[in-house]
């Protein structure tokens, strides 16, 4: 446990100025100075491992290792300043190696495999996802590193998903369970739990999707089920979905929690995308312009 901490995001940095100071002296100078303190129950309960730690195994060590509890506190010390000598090497290898999101495979796969290993690790926090056990961040790095170099790779860790990418190494949320797609009935805000977010549907005028053209359909929202087609252009084809997503390098596991709109059957709308040019709004002409608010558990409620 460090003195001072900090966290990715935070703005902030999280003191504990009295970690040095025994119990015993904080009760005495409580005590000396009339101080009143409130005892959480819970750190008597030994059903906690900290608890039957602190209560049941120290008390014995100590009692046959006379001074262990300064030794072991010697020893916090020093793995504390191997910690953040490590976060210090994991910073100057992420200059070269980490872009915003991407981690670069190819510098990873130079360095030492403790070295690697301190680098993942690091890149792991430094994106907010909880830290895999140590086994599970052993079999992420030997499937980086040993991959064909045009191999994409998907590992599981933890609510997270590992992707190696055009010799790049992403996290990202894991792809939400398959659900059906949805019936859009003119709500301003609704979630569409197939593509794990929420949208909102903003009328505006002059631009989006015609907005006769939604009244008098059947407007649905999901995800891509396979071949469906998009006219971005006029005059222009209509061309496959899978083939713009990938012109427009859409990352191949955020194709398929892509969102759609569909009326009456046909492809309208994909985010990230475009727009089917024959449904476009005229200048001021009434539209609704679809957009995402957040992940599907973002405080949006549907409503009209």
């Amino acid at each position: 446990m460090a003195e001072v901490q900090t966290h990715p995001g935070w703005q902030a940095r999280q003191l504990r100025p009295l970690l040095g100071v025994t119990r015993e002296n904080l009760l005495e100078y409580a005590r000396a100075h009339g101080l009143a303190w409130v005892e959480d129950e819970s750190n008597r309960d030994p059903r906690y491992r900290r608890n039957a730690l602190r209560h049941q195994v120290m008390p014995l060590f100590a009692r046959h290792f006379p001074g262990s509890s300064a030794s072991l506190a010697r020893a916090a010390a020093l793995q504390a300043d191997t910690a953040g000598l490590l976060d210090d090497l994991a910073r100057i290898d992420a200059q070269r190696a980490i872009d915003g999101d991407r981690l670069d495979c190819a510098v990873l796969a130079g360095l030492s495999v403790s070295r690697a290993r301190n680098l993942l690790r690091y890149f792991i926090e430094q994106q907010q996802h909880p830290m895999p056990s140590a086994r599970r961040l052993g079999e992420a790095l030997h499937q980086l590193l040993d991959a064909r170099p045009d191999a994409r790779i998907c590992m599981r860790l933890g609510e997270a998903e590992l992707h190696r990418y055009r010799g790049g190494a992403y996290l990202a949320p894991a792809a939400p369970p398959w659900a059906a797609p949805i019936r859009w009935r003119g709500e301003a805000c609704l979630r569409v739990p197939a593509a794990g977010v929420a949208l909102r549907m903003d009328y505006v005028e002059g631009k989006g999707l015609r907005r006769d053209r939604l009244a008098t359909g059947r407007v649905m929202l999901g995800v891509r089920q396979g071949g469906e087609r998009l006219r971005l252009h006029v005059g222009g084809p209509r061309r496959s979905l899978k083939n713009l997503l990938q012109e427009h390098a859409i990352k191949p596991w955020q194709r398929d929690s892509l969102p759609l709109l569909w009326c009456d059957g046909q492809l309208l709308w994909a985010a990230g995308i475009g727009f089917d040019v024959d449904a476009l709004t005229a200048p001021g002409e009434a539209g609704v312009l679809p957009g995402i608010v957040g992940p599907v558990g973002a405080s949006v409620e549907n409503t009209p």
